[in-house]
């Protein structure tokens, strides 16, 4: 939470319960992550929240137990 202009780049996150929470943030670059057999109470894998300036790219996952909607902030 609160880490402004932070990149995540080629990194594994598997067999946790969140994988990684990124929220109420700016500036952040996210490429190329894998995500394989996360999932917890609120999250599978990756958890989004409150982002702005942001570019996510070339996220894999594996295994992901539920849909989820990407939801755009209107410009």
């Amino acid at each position: 939470m609160f880490s402004d202009s932070c990149e995540y780049t080629n990194n594994t996150f598997k067999n946790n319960g969140a994988g990684v929470a990124v929220m109420y943030t700016k500036n952040v670059m996210m490429y190329e992550n894998h995500f394989s057999k996360n999932w917890g109470a609120a999250s599978y894998g990756i958890l989004l929240k409150d982002i702005s300036d942001s570019k996510i790219e070339k996220i894999f996952s594996m295994k992901i137990l539920s849909d989820f909607t990407w939801k755009a902030a209107a410009e």
